[in-house]
């Protein structure tokens, strides 16, 4: 009886350290996730003042400038920059059966269009069914091709 005890017990500390690193590789190896390498959130300004949160991020050798990619940003999106993330993004590229997961080095501009018709119309509230809202985009650009991947709405927690 004593060696059934053992056995199950040594099971069971097998166990729990498998699924200890199990949950290890799981968490460090997920497919769409951000890899932040740097962040800064402009703050809202108190007095008009233009805020270039730039200065706060180099570029690695052979990727754009901040300044260059905010400039690409606001170029195809005008509006007021809310905040910068450099960031190695996984993202779905090409179409139907081409679509292929790829990693990219990029920059992410969090912007509130001048244009807001680019977001679809919020539809009429029905009973009990909240919808998520949002006047903001996060504006992809490939520090190192120098082009917008895509853009994607930006939602509050």
């Amino acid at each position: 009886m004593g060696s059934f005890s053992r056995k199950k017990t040594v099971f069971w500390v097998i166990a729990v350290i498998l699924v200890i690193i199990l949950v290890y590789f799981l968490k460090s190896s997920s497919v769409f996730t951000n890899k932040p390498q740097e962040q800064i959130v402009v703050p809202t300004p108190t007095v008009t003042a233009v805020i270039n949160p730039c200065p706060s991020f180099t570029a690695d050798k052979g990727e754009i400038a901040c300044e260059e990619a905010k400039g690409i940003a606001l170029q195809k999106y005008p509006g007021k920059l809310i905040s910068i993330n450099k960031v190695i993004r996984n993202y779905e590229a090409g179409q139907g059966q081409e679509t292929q997961t790829k990693e990219a080095k990029v920059w992410i501009f969090n912007i509130r269009p001048d244009d807001q018709s680019i977001f679809p119309p919020t539809p009429k509230p029905e009973k009990n069914v909240n919808f998520l809202t949002t006047d903001t985009i996060g504006v992809v650009v490939d520090r190192v091709t120098k082009e917008i991947l895509f853009f994607e709405p930006v939602y509050k927690n």
